[in-house]
C-alpha cells in the first residue's frame, strides 16, 4: 500500500490527541490501506523526529528574561518542562526532560542543553520554581549568581495550610495572602516573622514550612516589583498552565512505554499549546524587570559574595 505524505502524517500527529489517534489510525487505514501496527509505527516514526526537532530548537534569537520550571508526573515518571519568557513578553518551551524525580543531576543536563542551543543569561534571570530541592540545586549549579529565584506563592500558601487542621485553615489563607500582597518589603518581613511566631505554637511543622525559603517567595516584594509582576510572576501559572496541556493530550493514553512516549506525547501537547499562548500581563514593562534582575546581579558581583557557584558555562550570545 502506498504511504501517505511525510507533511500529511506530521500534520496530523502534530495536533494530535490521544482520543483521536483511533479515528486517526481508522482513517489512514481505509485511506492508504495501511495496518494498525503500521500506523502505530508511523506515529512513533514521526513523533520521534518532531521530539528530537524540538529539543534542537536554537534558543539565541530572543532575550529572556524569566523561566518557569515545574514537572508533570504521568504514571510514575516526571516530565520536567522549561518555559522562558521574553523580553517582548512571549511564551517559548526551553526545554524537557524525563526523570523519577526532580533529579538535579537530570534536571542540571537539560539546563547545559539549553545553553548549547544558545540560551543567554548574561544579565541574568528570573527563575519561577514550587521550591523542590533538586530544581534550586540544579539552578545553582548551573547559573549560579545570575540566577534569581522567585518561589510560587501558591505552593508555599498550600504547603502551609496542608501542615493546619480544616477549622483553622481559612483565617491562615487570609493571613498568608495579606502577607504575599504586601508591597512594602520590610513590613513583609515583619508579618512574615510573626505569622512564623505564631504557627510555631499552632504546629511547628507548618511554622517551617513558612520560614523555609520565605526570602525567595518575597523575591519581588524586595525588588520593589510586585505590584506590577506578581500576577505575572508571582507563581508558577504559566507552568502549570503547560502541563494542564500535556495532561489534556494523554488524558486518554491506556498504556505507557518505558522508552520516550511521554516525551514525545509531550513535545507534541507544547508544540500545540505554544501557538495559543499569550503574552505575559503587563508585558511592555518588562524593562523594568530586566532592569532590576540585572542591578541584583551585578550587586550579588560587586560585593564578592555570590550565593551560589559561578557557572563554569559560558553565557555570551553566539555571534
Amino acid at each position: 500500500a502506498a504511504e501517505p505524505p511525510t507533511y500529511v502524517i506530521e500534520s496530523l500527529f502534530r495536533g494530535l490527541g490521544s482520543r483521536n489517534l483511533e479515528l486517526v489510525t481508522e482513517a489512514l487505514m481505509d485511506s492508504f490501506g495501511l495496518s494498525k501496527s503500521r500506523v502505530s509505527e508511523l506515529f512513533v516514526e514521526h513523533s520521534a523526529a518532531i521530539l528530537e526537532e524540538f529539543l534542537q530548537r536554537r534558543l539565541d534569537e530572543s532575550t529572556y528574561v524569566a523561566v518557569f520550571i515545574d514537572g508533570k508526573c504521568i504514571q510514575g515518571q516526571n516530565i520536567v518542562s522549561v518555559i522562558g519568557v521574553t523580553e517582548a513578553g512571549e511564551k517559548y518551551t526551553l526545554g524537557l526532560t524525563q526523570c523519577t524525580t526532580e533529579n538535579a543531576g537530570v534536571i542540571t543536563t537539560m539546563f547545559r542543553e539549553m545553553i548549547s542551543r544558545g540560551f543567554c543569561f548574561d544579565d541574568g534571570l528570573l527563575f519561577v520554581i514550587d521550591g523542590g530541592l533538586g530544581l534550586r540545586k540544579a539552578i545553582e549549579e548551573v547559573f549560579g549568581e545570575y540566577a534569581v529565584i522567585q518561589r510560587c506563592q501558591v505552593h508555599k500558601l498550600r504547603n502551609v495550610l496542608d501542615h493546619l487542621p480544616e477549622n483553622a485553615r481559612p483565617e491562615w489563607r487570609k493571613l498568608l495572602k495579606q502577607l504575599f500582597s504586601c508591597d512594602d518589603y520590610k513590613h513583609a518581613r515583619t508579618m512574615a516573622d510573626e505569622l512564623i511566631a505564631r504557627l510555631q505554637k499552632i504546629n511547628p511543622a507548618a511554622a517551617a514550612s513558612l520560614k523555609e525559603g520565605i526570602e525567595d517567595v518575597l523575591t519581588l516584594t524586595r525588588l520593589g516589583l510586585r505590584s506590577v509582576f506578581g500576577r505575572s510572576f508571582g507563581t508558577t501559572n504559566v507552568i502549570e498552565s503547560a502541563n494542564s496541556a500535556i495532561a489534556r493530550r494523554t488524558r486518554h493514553v491506556t498504556r505507557w512505554s518505558t522508552g520516550d512516549q511521554r516525551l514525545r506525547w509531550s513535545a507534541l501537547a507544547l508544540l500545540d499549546a505554544e501557538q495559543s499562548w499569550r503574552r505575559v500581563h503587563n508585558y511592555k514593562r518588562l524593562p523594568i524587570l530586566q532592569r532590576a534582575i540585572k542591578d541584583e546581579v551585578n550587586n550579588r558581583i560587586q560585593s564578592n559574595q555570590p550565593k551560589a557557584k559561578v557557572s563554569r558555562f559560558s553565557t555570551k550570545k553566539r555571534t
